[in-house]
């Protein structure tokens, strides 16, 4: 069960962060976008909508992923600590999301 569950939660965070990347790469070429064009591909477009939909299902499944990660290695010290850590920066990852992102959004 517990080589099952660092899979899942391995995919997911790999997910997660294939979200983040994607965008991190779209972002020189879109710089350069009139504004207009930009409104029409992020709003009218929905070029964002599965990102909206999928991705918080990703996203936050990573973070419960990861919890329920921490529980289950909590006997097994090296990988208590770097899972608790990977856990934490996930937490915080999604938490800095909220704070600067979705106010925006």
């Amino acid at each position: 069960m517990l080589f099952a569950w660092r899979f899942i939660t391995v995919m997911l965070v790999a997910l997660s962060m294939a979200l983040s990347f994607c965008h991190l790469m779209e972002m020189p070429p879109r710089l350069r976008w009139e504004p207009s064009l930009w409104m029409a591909a992020t709003t009218f477009g929905g070029l964002y909508h599965l990102f909206g939909r999928i991705g918080a299902v990703i996203d936050v499944g990573a973070v419960i992923a990861s919890m329920v990660l921490v529980f289950l290695v909590r006997k097994r010290r090296p990988a208590f600590q770097l899972t608790l850590g990977a856990a934490s920066l996930m937490v915080l990852g999604l938490a800095v999301w909220f704070a600067f992102v979705a106010p925006m959004n």
